[in-house]
């Protein structure tokens, strides 16, 4: 294994362009979330850093609910490929921290998200609350994905079943179509 595996950055599709915008630090802290138009971005700024922009959701696996935070991780210096930090999008709080750079774990955890996995929260990922040590992250297209197949399969039971209403209502629509080309 890489200590430093930044290939989630090329495994993201979507890009975002900043133009010349800068921070007053030079971090990428200025984004907006209308401006991230998509769950996984990512971009270079005007000094040629690599940047990505992630939407990722944090579920409490006892009560199922979904926390929805966003975090841009950026390249810190041009001639260090390997340190990366991590800002926040104007009005979001940041999900995981990079104090003194980002630690090889958080690294992995990245391009985890990145490939549409989940990933168990431990304390080595270094998130933005102790809180969250347990609990499942995923970038928001591995839960939407995941959630659109619920709901995929409860709409069939609900199609084909005849004890819900909408396979009765179809039912009967076809029955009365037979009919009235029975009766013509």
């Amino acid at each position: 294994m890489v200590l430093w595996d930044i290939s989630f950055y090329n495994n993201i599709q979507n890009t975002l362009d900043i133009g010349n915008r800068v921070g007053l630090t030079d971090y990428i802290d200025f984004l907006k979330d209308n401006e991230i138009t998509h769950n996984l971005m990512k971009g270079v700024d005007i000094y040629k850093r690599k940047f990505i922009v992630m939407k990722v959701g944090i579920m409490n696996p006892e009560t199922g609910e979904l926390y929805r935070l966003k975090q841009v991780f950026f390249q810190r210096y041009i001639n260090e490929l390997h340190d990366w930090m991590t800002a926040t999008i104007i009005g979001n709080v940041e999900f995981m921290y990079s104090y003194g750079g980002m630690k090889p774990i958080q690294y992995k955890m990245i391009n985890d998200l990145v490939n549409g996995k989940t990933v168990m929260v431990e304390d080595c990922h270094r998130l933005s609350s102790p809180d969250f040590t347990g609990y499942v992250i995923a970038t928001m297209d591995t839960w939407e994905k995941k959630y659109a197949k619920v709901i995929q399969r409860a709409f069939l039971v609900c199609r084909y079943d005849p004890n819900y209403t909408i396979c009765k209502n179809i039912l009967k629509r076809q029955y009365d179509e037979y009919i009235e080309g029975i009766q013509t």
